[in-house]
C-alpha cells in the first residue's frame, strides 16, 4: 500500500530543481542564490584572512578573518557587477543576431516582402474577391 501527499506539500529537500529554475552551475538538491558568488567571495576572503592573522595569535585571526571578508566583498561585488555586464552585453548581441528577436540570421531588410510578390498578392485578391476560402 503506498501513501500519496496532499497537493499542497511541499516538495522534499533532495527533489530536484525544477528545469525553469535550473542553472548551469547548480548541483542538485542546492538552492540557487543570486548573490552566491559574492558570498563565497566573502567567505574566502575570511577564511584566507583568518590563517593569515592567526600568525598573531587569536585576536590576530579574528581581524584577519574581518579585513578578509571585507576584502572578499568589494571583490564579490566586483565580479558581480562585470558578470551582470557580460550577460547585458551577451543579451544585446543575440537580439542584434536575431536569437532572441526576429529571425535568426535574417536582416530585417530581407524580412519585407518584395514589390512583386505584394502586386502578385493584389492580383489574387482582386481575382478571388468575394469568394470564400475554405
Amino acid at each position: 500500500m503506498s501513501s500519496t501527499k496532499p497537493p499542497s506539500a511541499p516538495p522534499p529537500p533532495h527533489a530536484p530543481v525544477p528545469p525553469a529554475e535550473e542553472s548551469k552551475d547548480v548541483i542538485a538538491g542546492l538552492n540557487v542564490s543570486p548573490h552566491a558568488m559574492s558570498e563565497a567571495a566573502v567567505l574566502s576572503g575570511a577564511v584566507a584572512g583568518a590563517i593569515v592573522g592567526a600568525v598573531a595569535g587569536p585576536i590576530g585571526a579574528i581581524a584577519g578573518g574581518a579585513i578578509g571578508s571585507a576584502i572578499g566583498a568589494i571583490a564579490g561585488v566586483a565580479m558581480e557587477r562585470e558578470e551582470h555586464r557580460r550577460e547585458e552585453h551577451d543579451r544585446e548581441l543575440d537580439d542584434q543576431i536575431g536569437v532572441t528577436k526576429g529571425s535568426l540570421g535574417v536582416s530585417p531588410e530581407s524580412k519585407r516582402p518584395s514589390p512583386e510578390v505584394l502586386e502578385e498578392a493584389r492580383e489574387h485578391d482582386r481575382e478571388h474577391k468575394g469568394q470564400r476560402v475554405t
